[in-house]
């Protein structure tokens, strides 16, 4: 039996936009909302892996294979307020924010052509900016979609604490 299309109504079930996960920030002052895909591609899914201890390492980026697409982020300020979306680029895969502790800013990863860059944004005015130079390994630092495991703050929320590489990064693989 050839595959057949199901009917649009069912499609659109399976295609819509799952609810966003929330990051309620300290303070209780900004609520992150992190988007993703349901179903990520299957390019992604099909991309070369090396097989290490249980770990499936995708060479491209020096990081763990990813198996959800997060899509991007949003900013609400608590109580009542809207949702505004952070403007990054397009088809990136972002990870779930790691709060500061003073609850007004985040840092989040993204996955980039020659690696994982780290991000900080502003809840407030809900835009974010890549730290310059810095790309960051998530192979020993656990859930590669959640940053606390890769990029943490320091307890006076002035630096960063991250899982870096060198400038010029050794390929993974043969």
């Amino acid at each position: 039996m050839p595959y057949q299309t199901p009917a649009s109504d069912i499609v659109s079930i399976i295609d819509a936009p799952p609810t966003p996960a929330a990051s309620l920030g300290p303070g209780r002052r900004f609520l992150a909302l992190v988007h993703y895909e349901s179903h990520p591609p299957v390019t992604q899914l099909a991309r070369p892996y090396l097989p290490l201890a249980g770990l499936r390492l995708d060479p491209a980026i020096a990081g763990r294979q990813r198996t959800r697409r997060l899509t991007g982020l949003s900013v609400i300020a608590l109580p009542g307020g809207q949702p505004r979306r952070i403007e990054l680029p397009e088809g990136k895969s972002v990870s779930v924010p790691a709060w500061a502790p003073d609850g007004r800013r985040f840092a989040f990863t993204m996955d980039e052509p020659d690696g994982i860059s780290v991000w900080v944004a502003d809840a407030q005015a809900a835009t974010a900016a890549e730290v310059p130079g810095l790309r960051v390994r998530d192979v020993l630092g656990g859930d590669p979609t959640s940053a606390g495991s890769t990029v943490r703050w320091s307890r006076d929320g002035e630096s960063l604490l991250v899982l870096g590489s060198p400038a010029t990064p050794t390929p993974l693989g043969p």
